[in-house]
Parts: C-alpha cells; sequence; structure tokens
C-alpha cells in the first residue's frame, strides 16, 4: 500500500482518460468508471464520456489530504472537504496508473492497477 498526503490539484486533464496532477510530483490517471462525490452518496463517473465529467472540474485547486493505493488494485482520494474519489479493480484494463516523484529526494514511482485486481510497481 502507498500512502500520499497533501496537495494542490493543480490540473486536470480529460482525454480518454481523466487525469489528476497534484502539485507537480503527483499524477494520478483513471482510465475505468470511479466514483465521486461526499461519504455515502457518490456518483459514478465515465472518464471516456468527456462531457459527463464537468462536475468534476471543480477539482481545479482542491487540496488532496489523502492518497492510497491498495493491493488489490483499488485507489482512494480524499480530499479536505470530505468527498472521495474512489477507483475499484476492473476485470478487463488497467483502472489507474498513478506516477510521482517524492520529494525531497528524487524517487520516482509508477504504480498500475491489473485487469482483475492487482497492482503492479513499474
Amino acid at each position: 500500500m502507498l500512502s500520499v498526503g497533501g496537495g494542490t490539484v493543480t490540473q486536470i486533464r480529460i482525454d480518454h482518460a481523466f487525469t489528476l496532477l497534484v502539485e507537480s510530483w503527483l499524477a494520478i490517471r483513471i482510465s475505468t468508471r470511479f466514483t465521486y462525490g461526499p461519504p455515502g452518496d457518490p456518483r459514478w463517473f465515465e472518464p471516456s464520456d468527456a462531457a459527463r465529467l464537468a462536475p468534476l472540474l471543480t477539482l481545479h485547486q482542491a487540496t488532496v489530504t489523502s492518497a492510497e493505493i491498495q493491493k488489490d488494485g483499488q485507489l482512494t482520494v480524499v480530499f479536505t472537504d470530505g468527498a472521495v474519489l474512489s477507483v475499484l479493480p476492473d476485470d478487463q484494463f488497467e483502472a489507474f496508473t498513478v506516477t510521482g516523484d517524492l520529494p525531497p529526494i528524487r524517487r520516482e514511482f509508477t504504480f498500475v492497477a491489473r485487469p482483475g485486481g492487482g497492482l503492479a510497481r513499474l
């Protein structure tokens, strides 16, 4: 499990995936369905449906309080307002990729959620 805390979303990218860039050191790229919203009332989002991702533009400049990757291939990102972004493993596709470069020493890492569950470190 990787736990990363703190940081501001400085960039949102939308192509066939949904990507959050946190500060200049962490990129979270989501390629499959995911949820986002307050605990107990999340909404489903599909990264390939760009028009329906509009509510997520409010994440620009949001502060991440924690980002956690589980060994089973689940990703959870919590924001200061209590909202949670959650990505579950996908049976057929890589659900997400998290890349980063932890300061102050340059320690690069890449984690990929494997199809069917699990986590790969590249």
